[in-house]
Parts: C-alpha cells; sequence; structure tokens
C-alpha cells in the first residue's frame, strides 16, 4: 500500500515537472467534452489471505471534460454513474445447508450476491498523449459515492470512497479512443475486529479493486 502510494506520487510529480518545461507551449484550446462508457469487473482486496476476491461485472455511464494545458498534457474529468452488479453467492441453498464461506468472509460473499449496488463517481485526472505511437497515460484520485439504499442498508450504502486510477488508452481517430483503467481503493470499506474460536483476534480491513476497459468520444 505504501509502495504503491509513493510509486504513484512520482509518476504525477514527473508529469508536473514536464509540465512546469512546457508553460510556454501552452495551446490555446478550448475545452472539449466527453462521453464514456465502460466494463470489466469489480473485485475485494483484504488484508490477509482470502479464497476468492468475489468478482463482479461493473458497468458505468458518464459525461467528461477535457482542458488542455500543454502540447502533450491535459486534466480530465466528469462525472459517471455505475453498477456493481450482484453474482452467485458461495453460500446458496444448494449447498445443502454447508457453510462454504466461513467467517470473516460471510460477510464479503453476502455484500457482493444480495443485490447490484449503484455509485457516481468524479474523477480527476492528469493526461499525456502522443502522436506516434497515437498512446497515452493517465493517473490521478478518483472519488466514488456509492447511492443510498434504506430498504437493503449494508456496508456500501450511501459511502464515499477515495482510490487511485492508473490507466493508457489509443487514439483510435481524433475523437474516439480505447483504454484500460486499474482503480486502487483506498478507503477501508470494512474494518473489523475478529476473534474465532481460540485464534488470536485479528482485523479484518476490505477494499475495493476494479479494471475497465473504457470507450471515450469526443465531441
Amino acid at each position: 500500500m505504501k509502495s504503491i502510494s509513493i510509486l504513484t506520487a512520482l509518476v504525477l510529480v514527473n508529469f508536473y515537472c514536464a509540465i512546469a518545461q512546457e508553460l510556454s507551449d501552452i495551446p490555446h484550446n478550448k475545452l472539449r467534452f466527453t462521453a464514456t462508457a465502460g466494463f470489466g469487473q469489480s473485485t475485494f482486496d483484504f488484508n490477509i489471505p482470502a479464497p476468492s476476491k468475489f468478482t463482479t461485472a461493473e458497468f458505468r455511464l458518464g459525461l467528461g471534460i477535457i482542458k488542455p494545458i500543454s502540447k502533450f498534457f491535459e486534466l480530465k474529468s466528469g462525472i459517471s454513474f455505475g453498477v456493481k452488479m450482484k453474482r452467485e453467492a458461495y453460500n446458496t441453498q444448494r449447498a445443502q445447508g454447508l457453510i462454504v464461506m466461513g467467517p470473516p468472509f460471510m460477510d464479503a460473499d453476502l455484500l457482493a450476491s444480495k443485490r447490484n449496488h449503484y455509485f457516481l463517481e468524479i474523477p480527476l485526472l492528469l493526461q499525456i498523449h502522443f502522436n506516434h505511437p497515437k498512446l497515452g497515460l493517465r493517473s490521478g484520485i478518483n472519488s466514488r459515492f456509492w447511492q443510498p439504499n434504506n430498504s437493503d442498508a449494508d456496508l456500501l450504502t450511501a459511502r464515499p470512497e477515495l482510490g487511485i486510477l492508473v490507466g493508457t488508452y489509443y487514439m483510435l481517430s481524433s475523437k474516439l479512443n480505447i483504454g484500460l483503467d486499474y482503480y486502487y481503493g483506498v478507503t477501508k470499506m470494512d474494518k473489523s475486529l475478529y476473534v474465532i474460536d481460540s485464534a488470536p483476534p485479528f482485523t479484518f480491513i476490505m477494499y475495493n479493486r476494479s479494471l475497465q476497459m473504457t470507450l471515450d468520444y469526443r465531441f
């Protein structure tokens, strides 16, 4: 966790240093707007070895805004609406009452399987792009806001979340690009103290992760 945070900070520092060297070449381009679609998988990550990452499908649609700040750099933000789809539970009636997924992972199994979870997402990214090849890199912070659900509250209900997003993209044309983004959540979505049988007590921590294919269309 600490090493990843340091690495991300170094990448951002390098980006900003490069920007400082190019300030004299800043183009006076207008703001660009984008429509974004994403699809991929969402997982849970834990601070202890786990029998599963409880992988589910995840989709998002959104609108973005891009501000060029130099010949090769631009800032991107926007807002997306997403859904983390439910999956089949390990602990089902087909197991004939047998508990397949025991503590402390029973709650994670239930969380991933009992219903779909909806969220709003606001990223703030620094993008660098090249003309030849038409590749780009992006990195920044990503804020999520899990939607309320008064009829079926759980660990994700009405929760804010912060994470790091890193990715790459390829320009298929001047208006369309395809990308791959990895989201590394840093908010502890669950932090609980467990005591199982006669074993010493331990702290159980759960984070969100996701890997997404994206399509961006620039207006």
